[in-house]
């Protein structure tokens, strides 16, 4: 298999890729779980945002911004993140988008996963416990999105490129483990983003707007920063004309719970709101977006553990579902919120079915059931036989046995 084949081998195995990497960080060591988080989110984002590798490690805190966006049809809103990027490898001197938009499956969001990144980063480092001065850009704009965290209050490192060595090592860790096919690492996700979208027959034209892609003279201005078809396709909602049907999303966490996602944050969103209001032809932009972004991935960090938890309870052993915030009543008590929220719901798309079709989706559930009790007698079927096959062996070899000890 060729370097251009292999990646067609490796779609179907990114939910593998990302158990792989959220499973590396259950351990004692909180090095190894900030880096297990940092490489999960590195992997999500460079997969559904069809992002260069190289270029998360260029980002830095204040290249973040989000947007909410909702059809009159759609039940719930979309909420994009929206990473700028001044650098690429072939588009110089531009200024480029990652955009991803919250997945349908809590386990490859890449928002949530920058929720739970930066969640354990600003608990283990304590590197914003006296948060720096948002009127004052040099006092945070260089501060990188990803940091290797191995010494805790080591801020002034916080703003230098760290390799990807670690991440390298790590990918091809988990796919040599996980018998993947691949030559590609650091830029696995970019490669798998990009073949998955040709194999869904996502819309080429929106892929390369996507991706960064050789720009044409007329769209250098990018125009069309926000290509939302595609971006809720990479979102896993490609059915019914990409319908919004996302209910963890409306399931709003109180005030007393996101607060505590980043403590820094009660401090310095007010004072800097406040300095505004005074000063105000020092219009702030940047820091303005970036501290709203801040408030709403506070909402989506406790939003997604708890449907983590939810819709996928093994995963409650790891050391960031453990910390404070999540061991407490008030944080027991939404997850039982959000579990009415996401279990036992129906999609409008299938009522809409039904409307058309009606008994379809009873016809469509039966038939799954059979398919699936087919597979389970199958699967028995092949148990007992093997297992019969494997005791007629093991007779044929004591008979054998016998024969030649009698000799």
């Amino acid at each position: 298999m060729d370097h251009e084949s292999a990646p067609y081998g490796a779609i179907c195995q990114i939910e593998i890729i990302e158990r792989a990497l959220f499973t590396v960080g259950y351990s004692v060591d909180c090095r190894q779980v900030l880096a297990g988080l940092r490489n999960r989110f590195t992997f999500l984002l460079t997969t559904f945002g069809i992002l260069r590798g190289e270029s998360v490690y260029l980002a830095e805190l204040s290249d973040l911004l989000c947007t909410i966006v909702q059809r009159d049809r759609d039940p719930h809103p979309v909420t994009v993140m929206i990473l700028q990027m001044a650098t690429g490898k072939t588009n110089k001197d531009l200024k480029l988008y990652c955009r991803v938009a919250r997945h349908a499956d809590v386990r490859l969001c890449s928002i949530g996963a920058l929720g739970f990144y930066l969640m354990y980063r600003f608990h283990y480092t304590h590197e914003w416990d006296d948060p720096p001065d948002f009127m004052n850009n040099a006092s945070w704009f260089n501060v990188k999105l990803l940091i290797e965290g191995t010494s805790r209050h080591a801020v002034s490192r916080h703003e230098e490129v760290i390799s990807n060595r670690p991440y390298y090592s790590a990918m091809k860790n988990v796919c040599r483990t996980m018998n993947i096919p691949t030559k590609h690492f650091v830029h696995i996700g970019r490669v798998l983003g990009n073949k998955e979208s040709e194999i869904k027959e996502d819309d080429d034209n929106l892929r390369h707007v996507l991706g960064n892609w050789d720009p044409k003279t007329n769209e250098k201005a990018y125009s069309n920063k926000l290509p939302m078809r595609i971006i809720r396709q990479k979102a896993g909602f490609r059915e019914a004309d990409g319908l919004h049907f996302n209910p963890r999303v409306v399931v709003h966490p109180p005030g007393t719970l996101t607060s505590q996602v980043f403590p820094w944050l009660n401090i310095a969103r007010p004072v800097f709101l406040h300095q505004q209001a005074l000063n105000s032809d020092a219009d702030k932009l940047t820091a303005r977006f970036f501290l709203d972004f801040m408030v709403g991935l506070s909402e989506v960090g406790i939003q997604d553990a708890a449907a983590m938890l939810v819709l996928h309870p093994d995963r409650g052993y790891h050391p960031f579902l453990h910390m404070d915030l999540f061991e407490s009543d008030e944080f027991k008590a939404y997850v039982e919120v959000m579990r009415a929220a996401v279990t036992n719901v129906s999609s409008p798309y299938n009522a809409s079915l039904e409307a058309v079709l009606p008994g379809m989706n009873t016809l469509l559930d039966t038939l799954q059931q059979s398919v699936q009790q087919v597979y389970q007698q199958v699967y028995d079927y092949q148990t007992q036989f093997k297992a019969e096959v494997d005791r007629r062996i093991d007779r044929l070899e004591s008979s054998v046995s016998g024969n030649v000890s009698n000799l």
